[in-house]
């Protein structure tokens, strides 16, 4: 085995022959396709482009050629490590070698003496070209590639990498007759036989492009007198100065157009900075057809600007429907406005989607109706775009606006409908939780646990027995994991909004668990409403507030309910003062939903004090009650909103036997028939199967009225 420098030497030459034949092959010369020739001819004439500093010049495929040339040499010499018995050391070399070689190139030109000087040396142009371009890399790098490291294996790699690429794109035609005019100067110059013509008409193309402050035109310049030359052979200097002079104005003219151009987009810009270059080198045929490119891109925009002002006159058109009421139309119009964006952008689209279900959604929550089943609807539309792997913030943003248009829906919905919407909810939020994390996404990750929170206490509210109590506990658990980010001084109305949600589940928790644990969890509730209002108050933040006191009203009603006595009273009395503060903010008019959710719990608490109050007294608590549950009816209604209505009649029967009770004679026996029809009704919403826990308590309590009306009147039967 040879020294390693001769072994370097071997496989220099082989390395350079592989290449060449690879490039050989790529052009057709062995039986390759006639249509990679153009392709490949572009590609090879890059490399040597990217050497000239003329990169952008010869098509887009320059990087990937360099990139071949490297990739056959580095094979080579990887074969040739492996023979040397896999010295570590050498492939170690090698590899820092290609890396380096890659991004020192960029900084090697080869100016116009130089190539001359190579172009006519006895060595030939690829052997010359290559030494020239060493010497810069030798400056890039001289760790790796200086004079001194001549014997190393990086050095050889980059040298059989630059003679391979400048060879083949020598021997490219493309190349060559791009280059030929401005190489037969320098070649003229470089060896002394710049005839008297051919000097003054130099002098005359740097006096024109001084004159016409064009340097950017000097290649333009050479090659059309080099062309008016050829085609006027007769014509004189002065004929060439004033055709050349009318080119320089024309050149002028026409940069001024590009440059209005680039005030378009700036996909435009980079197309029209393109065709300057083109124009530049004399390439009219390409900088056509940049120019053609850029004109499909403007009328594209064009097009895309016309279309949003018709999407914004069609979302017009859907407020317009959603201030009429008609949720289902204002949904059409929205879709229709967001398939105008799709053909175009469809992101642009789907981002449009999840923008025109926040009004719905809105609408949804205020008046009912429709509006929350269209907001799920375009939140699918819009999933059946954005993509887990690919968009992952917008697909987690869209997850919870499902998750929370699902959970309102859901809310609203009795039987195993609204059953199926709660569960979706829960699946939308937990779906997004795995792209948001706490610790990457802190303010999402807290928001997206509250919103679960919800969802899962509402699902507790609806189901009996152990598995509604573990729902209601992932519920707390929720809302606490998101208080780990909230905090009152940082994220002062999150953190408010948390702890009342919180109230919520356990407000729920402590009503159905028995003392002293249930008095604990609404004492729990309490404090955290209490929390809450250090926050919200009615001159800021009016509607939290009166949400709050609201959520307040409850847990007091619900301790009053289980505590005796003078206590137990007052905070009955608490319940009821909470209530109506609430009452000074919502209005049937502009609130109706939490208008009417706050007088069915102030009939609610209006009801158990008329229960613990004797005489006139408790019958007038009472009527107030059943006129707090009347008007909550006037906006809940069977058909939009099941659950509530259910509730409202439950709560109706409730005061309705209390006031048949303490009514004697037939007066008596008609309030304990309203009572039972009421319990029918809130029956008919009622299911065991999904709203199990208030289905086993009203079935119970119309059984009872039942049969205390049955032995009024001395009937037996038992009730339907």
């Amino acid at each position: 085995m040879g020294t390693l420098t001769d072994n370097l030497g071997n496989v220099a030459a082989l390395c350079v022959g592989g290449a060449a034949v690879a490039v050989a092959a790529s052009t057709g010369t062995l039986g390759l396709a006639p249509g990679a020739l153009e392709t490949t001819a572009a590609a090879a004439g890059g490399l040597i482009g990217g050497v000239l500093g003329r990169k952008d010049r010869f098509g887009p495929e320059t990087a990937r050629v360099l990139t071949a040339q490297r990739k056959a040499v580095l094979e080579g010499y990887a074969a040739f490590v492996a023979a040397e018995g896999d010295d570590w050391a050498l492939r170690a070399d090698l590899t820092a070698a290609d890396s380096a070689l890659a991004e020192a190139l960029k900084g090697c030109v080869l100016d116009r003496q130089r190539l001359a000087k190579a172009a006519v040396s006895p060595e030939g142009f690829a052997e010359a070209a290559t030494a020239a371009v060493m010497e810069a890399l030798g400056k890039e790098r001289p760790d790796l590639f200086g004079p001194e490291k001549a014997k190393t294996l990086p050095y050889a790699f980059a040298r059989a990498v630059i003679t391979a690429g400048l060879a083949a794109a020598w021997q490219n035609r493309r190349f060559y007759d791009a280059l030929e005019p401005a190489l037969i100067l320098e070649m003229a110059r470089g060896i002394g036989v710049l005839d008297e013509r051919t000097r003054r008409m130099e002098a005359m193309l740097a006096d024109l492009v001084a004159r016409g402050g064009t340097g950017e035109a000097r290649e333009l310049l050479e090659k059309l007198a080099t062309g008016f030359e050829a085609e006027n052979p007769k014509a004189g200097l002065a004929d060439l100065e004033t055709f050349l002079t009318a080119k320089v104005a024309e050149y002028k003219g026409l940069r001024e157009r590009l440059a209005a151009l680039t005030e378009a987009d700036e996909r435009v810009q980079n197309i029209v900075a393109a065709a300057q270059d083109a124009i530049d080198r004399g390439a009219f045929d390409e900088a056509d057809a940049r120019l053609a490119d850029a004109e499909a891109i403007q009328q594209e925009e064009r097009t895309l600007r016309e279309v949003r002002q018709q999407v914004q006159i069609r979302a017009t058109r859907a407020q317009t429907k959603l201030l009429a009421g008609d949720a289902d139309a204002a949904l059409a119009h929205f879709q229709a406005a967001a398939r105008m964006l799709d053909p175009f952008d469809p992101d642009e689209g789907a981002r449009a989607r999840d923008t025109f279900l926040q009004p719905l959604r809105d609408h949804g929550l205020r008046f009912g109706g429709a509006g929350l089943a269209g907001a799920a609807t375009l939140a699918r539309e819009t999933l059946s775009h954005w993509t887990e792997a690919r968009h992952a913030s917008p697909w987690a943003r869209t997850q919870v606006w499902l998750g929370l248009a699902l959970q309102e829906q859901g809310g609203r919905t009795a039987g195993p409908d609204g059953a199926a919407l709660l569960a979706e909810a829960v699946e939308a939020y937990r779906a997004a939780l795995r792209v948001y994390s706490e610790a990457g996404h802190p303010l999402d990750w807290a928001t997206t646990q509250n919103n679960l929170g919800n969802a899962l206490r509402n699902q507790g509210e609806r189901t009996p027995g152990p598995a509604g109590a573990a729902l209601l506990a992932e519920a707390v658990d929720a809302y606490r994991a998101a208080l780990r980010v909230y905090s009152e001084a940082d994220h002062p109305l999150n953190w408010a909004a948390t702890q009342n949600n919180l109230g919520n589940a356990l407000s729920v928790q402590g009503e159905r668990m028995p003392c002293p644990d249930g008095a604990a969890l609404l004492a729990d509730a309490v404090d955290a409403y209490r929390a809450a209002l250090r926050v919200y108050t009615e001159a800021d933040h009016p509607l939290d507030w009166a949400t709050t006191q609201t959520n307040l009203g409850v847990a007091f009603s619900n301790q009053g309910g289980r505590t005796p006595g003078p206590a137990g009273a007052a905070l009955l009395a608490e319940a009821v003062d909470a209530y109506h503060a609430a009452l000074r903010v919502y209005s049937e008019a502009d609130h109706p939903l939490d208008w009417a959710m706050t007088q069915t719990n102030l009939g609610v608490a209006l009801s158990n004090q008329g229960e613990r109050t004797a005489g006139p007294d408790g019958a007038a608590l009472l009527a107030e009650a059943v006129d707090a549950y009347r008007a909550a009816l006037r906006v809940y209604t069977e058909a939009d909103h099941p659950l509530d209505w259910a509730g409202t009649q439950n709560n109706l029967a409730t005061a309705l036997q209390n006031q048949g009770g303490r009514t004697p004679g037939p007066a008596g026996a008609a309030l304990l028939a309203e009572a039972v029809d009421a319990y029918r009704a809130a029956l008919r919403v009622y299911d065991p199967e999904h709203t199990g826990y208030y289905f086993e308590k009203c079935f119970a309590a119309r059984d009872r009225v039942a049969a205390r009306l049955r032995a009024l009147d001395g009937d037996d039967e038992e009730p339907v």
